[in-house]
């Protein structure tokens, strides 16, 4: 039932992106919005998974500079100490990861979470 339910999610907040803000469209997707907001505050676990769904369900630039300056940003300013291992694993891991974590900004990432992201940044150019 979980997967079912997060495929949904990750379908509509895919499609929310491509909805004028304020539309009807876009107010009747807005529930997956709130929906990854919550879980990147209280199921950083599951969270994580919705974001590297997104990632492997679209390459459409506009969704990943949305996904990585909402949801990954949040995640890691909410939970940096426990998801930064997974961001530093996945970096390594995947290309498509690798250019979405140059779209996250600091906003309100802790000091060494942002030390290890810029760090893993740097260590993914050099290669």
């Amino acid at each position: 039932m979980e997967a079912s339910r997060n495929a949904r999610l990750v379908e509509a907040w895919i499609k929310l992106q491509s909805q004028p803000a304020g539309s009807g469209s876009a107010d009747a997707l807005m529930w997956a919005s709130i929906e990854l907001d919550l879980l990147c505050m209280d199921a950083p676990e599951q969270c994580w998974e919705i974001i590297l769904s997104i990632l492997a369900e679209t390459n459409d630039e506009w969704v990943l500079t949305n996904l990585a300056a909402g949801p990954v940003e949040s995640l890691m300013a909410s939970h940096g100490d426990l998801a930064i291992s997974w961001v530093e694993r996945e970096a390594v891991r995947s290309s498509a990861f690798r250019e979405l974590l140059g779209g996250v900004w600091r906003n309100l990432i802790s000091d060494d979470v942002w030390r290890r992201i810029q760090r893993t940044r740097v260590a993914i150019r050099s290669h």
